[in-house]
């Protein structure tokens, strides 16, 4: 790097740069404390979200990540020294997340426009969750509902 420090438009992040599309929309995440970026510096814009990721997201923009739970103890794929256990017990005794078939979580694993739309719909206020119209496929419902209430 050139003496003088980091190019003007890159701010906290090693690799975002204000050009970026979704720059001042993830900068009011991160002042909210809801987003933070990898510990090496980077934000890994066109990564895809995780699982865990995704949780912690939830968590820390609804305001509950001062809650304690223990619910991730439940999921066999969850090691008690993982980064996320915390935000992902939370988020499944708020029941906004629900494991997959067999106790897992899939904490690494990317989560779909299907999943990121019934985690959103779970956390709805009850009185929004009103059923929706079943469809061919589990989320039809789930997108109808969060497309409805402006999630999408």
């Amino acid at each position: 790097m050139a003496a003088g420090g980091p190019p003007p438009d890159t701010g906290i992040f090693s690799d975002l740069s204000s050009n970026h599309w979704a720059y001042n929309s993830i900068m009011e995440l991160v002042r909210e404390k809801v987003l933070s970026g990898y510990p090496d510096g980077t934000f890994k814009p066109g990564n895809p979200v995780t699982r865990a990721e995704f949780s912690k997201c939830m968590v820390y923009g609804l305001g509950c990540r001062g809650m304690e739970s223990n619910a991730a103890w439940r999921l066999k794929d969850v090691p008690e020294n993982y980064w996320a256990k915390g935000v992902i017990s939370i988020a499944v005794d708020k029941g906004y997340v629900k494991g997959k078939s067999g106790g897992i979580f899939d904490p690494d694993g990317k989560i779909t426009g299907a999943e990121l739309a019934a985690m959103l719909v779970r956390a709805l206020p009850p009185g929004k969750r009103a059923k929706a119209e079943s469809g061919p496929y589990w989320y039809s419902g789930s997108v109808q509902l969060a497309e409805e209430n402006g999630l999408l």
